[in-house]
């Protein structure tokens, strides 16, 4: 990190700096909002850029294509040993026999038919009055995604205010885009944290509401409803951060303003320490309050149940059994081990999808395992009933789930490192303008826009305080003059992007540099996924999902049962025969 050759550069500690930007010690920078905000010194946020580059670099490269194939080689595995141990439980099967309705289900159904596999009779609700339901359905779990992009677009609203006011106090300017994130990341972290409660108790009612027949479809149902939401509540301001933040923001002159308000952009260091930090609060927030709430929880139900025998004789409890004392303790609910499912696939979640952005989130997820497994020992011994076992053949849609995930985790790190992340910049930039090395990059990537009412906007420049120690100001024609100096031709300002002058059209249009990093961007995406995929195609294919002793355990226990078969069959065969043959000798002539 204090090596780094951009670093330096942002914070004015390179050999080959340039010449300083005019009445500025190194580059002077465009305000980053419109009235309010005022001109600054990249060198401001020189802690920013170097702490960017501690998680931008080759190694998080190549960290973020091994946790991509750890994620596919990992479900890989997962097959072979969840198939060992439902051979073993004798599961194999068990969803194919499960015809059993759940009795819900039976209740609220008064239409019977029979069932052509069972031959028997069990209630039966027609398609139009289920699909209806899934329909309103759809639109409830529409409208809470709703709200959580809308509590994103709150936070937004929240950071973008925050810069405008710090940017006006130059001793805390050069830290208002840190303070925003992490206060922005905090607030996003409350609002999942409640919406994720609210939701919880929506999907158990539309999943009963819906009514399905079997135990697995409800639970797949449930399953999937938790998840979506869960994905969309968690990801959706990392996504934002990652792929759409300063993606469409414009530039001087040409801002895109909807709803009349300029869009965000990213910080000089770019979005990928935005997005480190916004990881890093939402996923340790999550895991240090899930951790708190699982253990107090259990504790305030099984207190609130012996708050009844509070005032009972001490003398009675030397007769007291122990199932009496257990009967005191907390009763596991219906969706005790969901919760437990559902918190590992969201972690599973951060440590692949976004890894390349935090590479420290596995370090996080293995020491919240070690924590949680010694947590919920504990729990399920002292504070906890023992709960009640079901036969299960798999994890059921959670496997696809997973499955998912890890796709999606090696697309998702290749566009972080492709476009998020400044590496493809940077290594474009040294093999085709640096000579091999990165002196002179950051130069190369802020543009230049003269400081003109069009460009910066009139109230700005009015309002800029240091415009007004430069005794700068705008002429009667709106031109920028300087008083007690007529040598004074006009003021530059820089802005992240790679754009032009061009004096044909009189615009700024973006540089043939761009369009390189374009392809090369694409290519790079193209050859992470595809060489991850083939590497995935290839242990795929070596290693089988079913391990060779078992499959032939399995073979061989299914040629026993055939044969047992058969052989019963020709028994009865031979009983039949015999009993005919009995029959003709005492049958009358």
């Amino acid at each position: 990190m204090q090596n780094s050759i951009p670093g330096k550069e942002v914070c004015n500690e390179s050999d080959s700096y340039p010449d300083p930007d005019p009445f500025s010690d190194g580059f002077l920078m465009c305000p980053p909002c419109d009235g309010s905000c005022d001109f600054y010194n990249l060198s401001e946020t020189c802690y920013y850029a170097k702490a960017s580059f501690l998680f931008d670099n080759g190694a998080t490269v190549a960290f973020a294509f091994i946790m991509c194939l750890w994620a596919v080689f990992f479900l890989e595995f997962w097959k072979r040993k969840e198939i060992s141990l439902a051979f073993r439980w004798d599961v194999l099967g068990f969803e194919d026999m499960e015809q059993q309705p759940r009795a819900a289900f039976e209740a609220v159904a008064k239409e019977k038919r029979e069932n052509p596999v069972t031959g028997r009779l069990e209630g039966y609700i027609p398609p139009g009055t289920y699909y209806a339901k899934l329909t309103q359905g759809v639109v409830i779990i529409l409208f809470m995604v709703c709200l959580v992009l809308a509590a994103v677009l709150a936070v937004i609203i929240y950071r973008v205010a925050m810069i405008a006011t710090f940017s006006k106090q130059a001793t805390i300017r050069p830290y208002s885009s840190l303070f925003s994130s992490l206060t922005g990341a905090v607030l996003q972290l409350i609002a999942i944290a409640v919406l994720d409660k609210v939701y919880q108790y929506i999907a158990k009612f539309l999943t009963n509401w819906e009514n399905h027949r079997t135990q697995t479809e409800f639970e797949d149902s449930f399953t999937f409803k938790m998840f979506l939401f869960q994905f969309v509540n968690y990801y959706s301001s990392v996504i934002y951060i990652g792929f759409f933040k300063g993606k469409f923001n414009g530039y001087p002159g040409n801002y895109n303003t909807p709803f009349g308000f300029r869009m965000e952009e990213c910080g000089t260091g770019g979005c990928m320490i935005e997005l480190t930090q916004q990881l890093a609060i939402i996923m340790v927030g999550k895991q240090v309050l899930n951790n708190c709430l699982e253990l107090f929880f259990p504790f305030f139900k099984a207190w609130w149940r012996r708050r009844d025998t509070k005032d009972r004789n001490p003398e009675d409890d030397l007769g007291v059994s122990r199932w009496e004392e257990d009967y005191d303790l907390a009763d596991l609910n219906q969706y005790g081990l969901f919760a437990e499912y559902l918190e590992m696939i969201i972690q599973y979640g951060f440590i692949t999808i976004f890894v390349a952005a935090f590479p420290l989130a596995p370090l996080f997820a293995l020491a919240n395992n070690v924590l949680e497994i010694r947590l919920d020992a504990y729990k399920f011994v002292t504070v906890l009933r023992r709960p009640i076992s079901h036969r299960a053949q798999d994890i059921g849609i959670w496997y696809s789930i997973l499955d998912g995930v890890a796709r999606l985790s090696v697309f998702t790190n290749a566009f972080i490192i492709g476009v998020t992340s400044e590496f493809v910049y940077r290594e474009l930039y040294s093999y085709t303008v640096g000579d091999g090395n990165l002196t002179g990059y950051v130069n190369h990537s802020l543009a230049k826009f003269d400081v003109t009412p069009k460009n910066i906007g009139e109230d700005t420049i009015r309002n800029s305080d240091f415009l007004k120690e430069q005794n700068i100001t705008l002429g009667d024609g709106n031109e920028l003059v300087r008083y007690g100096d007529d040598n004074f031709t006009g003021l530059y300002c820089r802005f992240r992007t790679y754009r032009e002058y061009s004096n044909e059209t009189g615009e700024h249009v973006l540089t043939r540099f761009y369009f390189q990093y374009l392809a090369a961007a694409l290519a790079f995406v193209i050859v992470f996924e595809h060489l991850v995929f083939l590497i995935n195609a290839f242990v795929a294919w070596i290693i089988p999902d079913i391990p060779s002793d078992l499959k032939s355990q399995i073979e061989r226990e299914s040629f026993l049962g055939r044969q047992a078969l058969r052989e019963r069959e020709l028994q009865q065969a031979e009983a039949l025969q015999d009993k005919r043959e009995a029959n003709d000798m005492v049958s009358p002539v």
